[in-house]
């Protein structure tokens, strides 16, 4: 009975005790403890200048040879050494631009033979010799486009025979047109537009 009575009165209290908190009864101002956790925290801005950056000015020197009254200076000489350096430059100079006209013209001379045996074996593999003499020969024009089509072929030399003569041009019709002949303009304008191409039976 004695734990009841004791609940009861602690439960009581409890409750009396919110009741009067609520109702204000005690003047707790909870905003007081929080006064001085509201100020504000001050806060500085700290702007600093940009630094100029001067260009440093570029300053030139200019050495200066002096020349003693007394030295004696040939003129001439200094002249005369000057001409040599430049002709050996100019001849160093020339001898580079020679050595590569030989080596343009070397490539050149190269890529004419490797299309002439491109022609060479094509007209072989469809002319019928006849049987003559080693001594006959006959030469033709021949007219190409960049294609490699023939547009035009006639007799330039005659070797004196015609079934010779005659066995020459009908290979050249045979072919109509060379293949892998894959060249640069240049080359092709000075070399094989219009070529001669002579026919030998051996």
């Amino acid at each position: 009975m004695q734990n009841l009575f004791a609940g009861f009165f602690v439960s009581m209290f409890i409750h009396i005790g919110l009741v009067l908190s609520l109702s204000n009864i005690f003047s707790i101002d909870l905003l007081a403890f929080q006064a001085d956790y509201s100020q504000p925290i001050p806060a500085y801005l700290v702007y600093e200048k940009p630094k100029l950056v001067s260009k440093k000015e570029n300053k030139i020197f200019i050495k200066k040879i002096l020349i003693e009254p007394n030295s004696q200076i040939d003129i001439k000489e200094m002249v005369l050494k000057a001409d040599e350096e430049i002709l050996a430059l100019e001849s160093k100079a020339s001898k580079t631009t020679t050595f590569a006209q030989k080596k343009t013209n070397l490539n050149q001379q190269n890529q004419i033979l490797l299309f002439s045996s491109i022609i060479e074996e094509q007209i072989r593999a469809v002319w019928k010799k006849p049987i003559v003499s080693e001594e006959f020969s006959v030469e033709l024009i021949l007219s190409l486009v960049p294609t490699g089509e023939i547009l035009n072929v006639k007799v330039k030399r005659s070797s004196g025979s015609d079934a010779f003569d005659r066995s020459a041009l009908i290979a050249v019709a045979k072919v109509r047109k060379f293949e892998n002949l894959k060249m640069p303009a240049q080359l092709f304008d000075d070399n094989f537009r219009n070529f001669t191409l002579v026919f030998k039976p051996y």
